[in-house]
Order: structure tokens, then C-alpha cells, then sequence
């Protein structure tokens, strides 16, 4: 029936998520390891943490609903308050430590997001509270978790999340903490200096939707991603649009792509090689 259609949909939306976070870890780390990303400096501008933070756990709602797992944002700040920063890496950190805290929280338990504003030494700080009710952290395995490849329970990953996330928030100078206990959860804490700050003129409303965007037919459009799962995704988002899509996995590709054909729109990841 319908209802076990959409069982079967949420379920495979779920896993497909799961291992696109697997595959852009990877990815993550060959790049680090090649050194493409070593002396990579910050893409810093001003951006609205009220409206990143509502993508990023929109983003995480299916996983969450998955699970029977309630998913809360509680944002403390005003939400005109725009800050100076890179919003790409400190989305990518929080999309890592939603990810595991759903991952190792049990059917029924509880996830919640806190964002508040602190003063440390005169530097104040946007400190971002990701709590679980999940399984929780042995406090002789809390000072490994940030290590390459480590991971407590070998059943569930790579163990690449949490190292490249400290890897990114290290070249942001932001700081990730751990508080946990076995059996009683987790609390990351993501604190990131703020070095400017400004308000803007009215509060924004995030913009997300699922929807296939309203693209006239007939137009060209290139995606270029080296993560096959976002270029299905991106296949599957156009599908109703009519559009002639094309797709590179790489840079030369798509610039030979570009080469023969007249391309309208170009969809691109910002950090490929």
C-alpha cells in the first residue's frame, strides 16, 4: 500500500544520505591527503547563522523523522544578527555532528540544536550546542574521537566525520568540545570567534524547498560534482524540468563540455580539485 511505499522511500532516502556523507568524507580527506585543501585560505563574508542553522537541521528532519528521533533548534540570538565568516565549513561541521548525533541516538530519543552568543577574553564567540540522548562516550575514548579513522563502535562508520570536522573548524579558529557520558548522550559544542558582526535591516525567512526549480524548457544546464550521489540527486531535482542536462565529475570534463556546447546554467560544486 501507500504507506508501506512510503516506509520503503524514507528508508532508502535515509541510507542514500547516509552514504553521501560516507562519500564526501572520503572525499574530504583524499583531498587533504593530496593537499589540495592544505593552504586553502577561509572563504570568509557576512551570513545569517539563523538562517544556515534552519538549512542545515531541515536537512537532517528526514534522518531524524527516520528514526522517531525529535529534532529541535532553539536559536537564542536575534535573528537579523548577520556575522563574518565561513558559513560553507561551519555548515559542513554541522551537518557532521547532526549526522552522528542522530546516527547514535535510539529509535524515540532526542536531538537538539542550541545557538547562543558568548563573551571569552573580550572575543565573543557564536557557540553552537549539538545534544544527544544517544549512547554516549566512554571518557577513555573522548580524547580519540577527533583522531583519523578512530571510531568507538566499528559497526558504524569510517570514523572521518568528526577529524575533518576538526580539521575545519581548526582553520576557521573555532574550537569543537565533547561532554559525555555512557548511556546519557553526547554534547558537542562548536564555538567559532566572531570577528564582525552586523544586523540586518529586517529578519530573513530561510528559503528551502525540495521542489524542481522552475527552469524554462529547453535550457542547457551543466552539473559539475565529483560525489555521484549529488549528481543524482541533481538529476533526479531537474527530471520534471525538461531541461538538456549534462554532467562532469571533474574539471576537465566539464570544461570540454563547455568547449563543444552552449551551456545556460552551470551547477557546480565550489570545492572541486
Amino acid at each position: 500500500g501507500d504507506k508501506e511505499r512510503m516506509k520503503l522511500a524514507e528508508s532508502t532516502y535515509y541510507h542514500i544520505q547516509m552514504i553521501s556523507n560516507t562519500v564526501n568524507d572520503i572525499l574530504q580527506d583524499s583531498k587533504i591527503e593530496a593537499g589540495d585543501n592544505e593552504d586553502e585560505p577561509a572563504a570568509e563574508y557576512f551570513y545569517n547563522p539563523y538562517i544556515l542553522l534552519e538549512r542545515i537541521v531541515s536537512l537532517h528532519q528526514s534522518q531524524a523523522t527516520f528514526k522517531h528521533i525529535k529534532l529541535g533548534n532553539q536559536y537564542e540570538l536575534d535573528r537579523k544578527l548577520n556575522i563574518l565568516g565561513d558559513e560553507f565549513r561551519t555548515g559542513q561541521i554541522l551537518s557532521n555532528l547532526i549526522g552522528n548525533a542522530i546516527k547514535y541516538t535510539g529509535d524515540g530519543g532526542e536531538v537538539s540544536v542550541t545557538t547562543t552568543l558568548q563573551k571569552e577574553k573580550d572575543q565573543q564567540q557564536l557557540c553552537i550546542e549539538v545534544r544527544d540522548t544517544g549512547i554516549g562516550i566512554d571518557e577513555k575514548h573522548q580524547q580519540q574521537v577527533f583522531r583519523k579513522y578512530y571510531t568507538a563502535n566499528k559497526t558504524t562508520g569510517f570514523g572521518l566525520g568528526l577529524y575533518l570536522s576538526k580539521r575545519m573548524a581548526d582553520s576557521m579558529g573555532a574550537t569543537i568540545q565533547l561532554s559525555s557520558k555512557p548511556n546519557h548522550g553526547s554534547v558537542f559544542t562548536l564555538r567559532i570567534p566572531v570577528k564582525e558582526a552586523r544586523m540586518d535591516q529586517q529578519a530573513q525567512k530561510p528559503v528551502i524547498s525540495l521542489q524542481s526549480p522552475a527552469i524554462p524548457a529547453g535550457i542547457r544546464v551543466l552539473t559539475v560534482d565529483d560525489n555521484p550521489v549529488n549528481l543524482l540527486y541533481i538529476k533526479h531535482l531537474l527530471k520534471k524540468s525538461n531541461v538538456e542536462l549534462e554532467e562532469a565529475s571533474d574539471v576537465k570534463t566539464a570544461l570540454r563540455i563547455l568547449k563543444d556546447k552552449a551551456i545556460d546554467i552551470i551547477i557546480t560544486d565550489i570545492h572541486l580539485p
